[in-house]
């Protein structure tokens, strides 16, 4: 985030499975929760001004907000894993998360 100028403070990280039980699989109850979930959050951000999905399964989620008229912008994950397979994709990650910053904000 601090590549991105993204300050820390004016965010709030969420996963879309947030009750990750050490696994990478995902059944598709605990997806459709997730969605249940990201959704109450949602209704208690008034102020929420941009969402930005980090990743594959995170950007499943698009379907069920894009609908509430706040910008969504989609953003490679920054795991070791997108580094080891695609090192150039990775690397972009925090010009895909600049693009989520309104524009009047400066980097230091």
């Amino acid at each position: 985030m601090s590549e991105a100028c993204i300050p820390r403070s004016l965010t709030l990280l969420w996963n879309v499975v947030t009750w990750w039980k050490g696994s990478r699989r995902i059944t598709a109850a605990e997806h459709r929760d997730g969605m249940r979930a990201l959704l109450d959050l949602i209704n208690l951000l008034p102020e929420l001004k941009v969402i930005v999905l980090i990743g594959n399964r995170a950007q499943r989620a698009n379907g069920v907000i894009n609908h509430l008229g706040i910008p969504v912008f989609m953003s490679t994950h920054p795991s070791p894993i997108v580094r080891a397979s695609r090192p150039q994709l990775w690397a972009s990650t925090p010009d895909q998360w600049a693009a989520a910053m309104p524009l009047f904000t400066q980097c230091s």
